[in-house]
């Protein structure tokens, strides 16, 4: 299969308070280039040196939020941000990931190849190189009513499959 190399992946980092080692390494790893932008949205009390490292690099665009948005508002500006810039596929990445760069292409071809995949979600593996369990339980309202209105030692154990 011929893949069309003519359109642009973007991916979103939501930052506070970034451990800019990590931050590097994350950037290295998605590799910022012409057909692959990458959104820094900075949700610190304060600017961060980050705003540094986006200026060294044009496919980089920093925003600073002014306050801490959350986790998902902030992918959600990266996103929109994407769509702007006319971005065919789009990655959540967090700041203290490592790949290698050559996975984004693999998962694009993998969606390019099956026009009914919406999104992927790559095997995850931590520092011993062991599977880590990302996908969560959705709870329900009365988990939450549960969470709420019971004290902690009666719910902690129950509650840690949602978070």
């Amino acid at each position: 299969m011929h893949r069309d190399e003519s359109y642009t992946i973007s991916a979103s980092i939501v930052l506070f308070k970034p451990d800019m080692n990590q931050l590097k390494g994350v950037i290295e790893s998605f590799a910022p280039a012409e057909k692959r932008l990458l959104y820094l949205i900075d949700n610190s009390p304060v600017e961060t040196d980050v705003k540094a490292i986006s200026s060294s690099n044009k496919y980089i665009t920093y925003y600073y939020t002014g306050e801490n948005k959350g986790y998902g508002a902030g992918h959600n500006i990266g996103i929109n941000m994407s769509i702007k810039d006319g971005a065919k596929y789009h990655c959540v990445l967090n700041p203290d990931l490592a790949f290698n760069p050559v996975i984004i292409n693999i998962i694009s071809e993998f969606m390019d190849a099956d026009e009914s995949i919406g999104q992927v979600m790559p095997k995850i593996l931590n520092e011993k190189g062991e599977l880590q369990y990302l996908c969560k339980l959705i709870p329900t309202p009365f988990d939450l009513l549960f969470k709420r209105f019971l004290p902690s030692f009666f719910s902690q154990k129950y509650l840690t499959a949602f978070s």
